[in-house]
């Protein structure tokens, strides 16, 4: 029996990454029983959202109450102890192999998991990191909550550049820290073409986020708009705030939601309508951060126009001819200024075509190998 928990997420949050590692575990250790904690919401989007994609597991789905986002960090502590807890105690009565927290505050989960590590040994514990890493390595402060007592703790990162970046910055984590791709499920999908008229499409994907460069977008969107006579169509294919996309780049970039999430369908129709996904992250954040988005335009076989971070570095490594690598927003701007003059119709093919391809790398199947090696070391 292995025990996944998710102290953090609620609602939608991170449903398609956690219904990915459910089946990823699943297939790296067959036969073993899982059972899964999270908010009530959040656990039945990811039953919904996993079981017409894979059904080779045995999942027992539990339900945990989380502290309010806002909470002060004395009540989260307080909520992250309780329920990690039970979760280690309910563990260690039914004799699971494995607990593994896919998703748990940057601070008081892991003290929570390490301090009650020392209680509740029969089963092996490991995390998964995902946008915490940045914080918890750029402040000396946190490195022993980092470092301290990992012969107890597993530590798992979305991707090999990530650890690479993560022991630079802290040599101590070399023997306790795991890389593993981001698991994805990936539906079935035909290449795409440049469209024959009409404008060209270029998307951010997701949640508006500083990190993630809109702003590098907007700005991307108004220059060309301005020269390209409509050629070119910018769109926010994600979620935002009510209100947020006020003045110019309500101008320059298209939206389909008022406020909140873009419903999932809707998601993936406009992302089968646009032709690039823009990338334009902040290299110094994504340097220790996996992206999602970065999966949801490999899913639907789109080139891609990032700007360099290891991230994508190793990903156009490994899969090759995917879309355009640039080393700043001026380049990004000539790209797409390239691209618009003259559309490269045949390269355009061939590059949604090795998406297609090497997509697999990220799937459910080749991360379970992943995620044994892992769990096994």
């Amino acid at each position: 029996m292995i025990v996944v928990v998710n102290a953090l997420a609620l609602g939608f949050e991170h449903v398609p990454f956690d219904a990915a590692f459910l089946a990823s575990l699943a297939q790296a250790f067959p036969g073993q029983p899982l059972h899964f904690y999270g908010e009530r919401d959040h656990a039945e989007q990811v039953r919904r959202f996993l079981e017409p994609r894979f059904d080779g597991a045995e999942i027992v789905w539990r339900e945990l109450t989380l502290p309010p986002r806002l909470a002060t960090p004395r009540a989260r502590m307080a909520r992250d102890l309780g329920n990690f807890r039970t979760v280690l105690a309910e563990a260690q009565r039914a004799g699971a192999t494995r607990v593994i927290a896919c998703y748990l505050h940057a601070v008081t989960g892991i003290l929570a998991l390490k301090a009650l590590r020392l209680a509740y040994r029969r089963s092996a514990v490991a995390l998964v990191h995902h946008a915490s890493l940045l914080r918890l390595l750029s402040s000396r402060r946190y490195h022993p909550l980092l470092a301290f007592g990992n012969q107890r703790l597993g530590q798992i990162v979305l991707g090999d550049a990530i650890r690479r970046e993560a022991i630079t910055m802290l040599p101590r984590l070399a023997g306790s820290l795991h890389a593993i791709r981001h698991p994805y499920f990936f539906d079935d999908a035909a290449p795409s073409d440049l469209p024959a008229a009409g404008p060209i499409g270029f998307s951010f994907l997701g949640l508006v986020d500083e990190t993630k460069g809109f702003d590098k977008f907007v700005a991307l969107a108004e220059e060309v708009s301005r020269s390209s006579d409509g050629t070119a169509r910018f769109d926010l294919i994600g979620g935002k705030r009510a209100g947020e996309l006020a003045g110019s780049a309500g101008r320059w970039v298209k939206t389909y939601v008022e406020g909140g999430p873009m419903p999932r369908n809707l998601f993936e129709q406009r992302l089968r309508e646009t032709a690039y996904t823009v990338f334009p992250y902040d290299p110094s954040f994504y340097r220790l951060a996996a992206s999602g988005s970065l999966l949801d335009a490999l899913g639907a076989g789109k080139p891609l126009i990032a700007l360099r971070n290891p991230q994508f570095e190793e990903t156009f490594a490994a899969m090759g001819d995917i879309g355009y690598l640039c080393d700043d927003v001026e380049e990004m701007k000539s790209v797409v200024a390239s691209i618009l003059r003259d559309p490269p119709r045949e390269r355009y093919r061939r590059q949604s075509e090795n998406v297609l391809a090497h997509r697999a790398l990220f799937g459910t199947a080749a991360v379970a190998a992943e995620l044994r090696a892992a769990l096994d070391d």
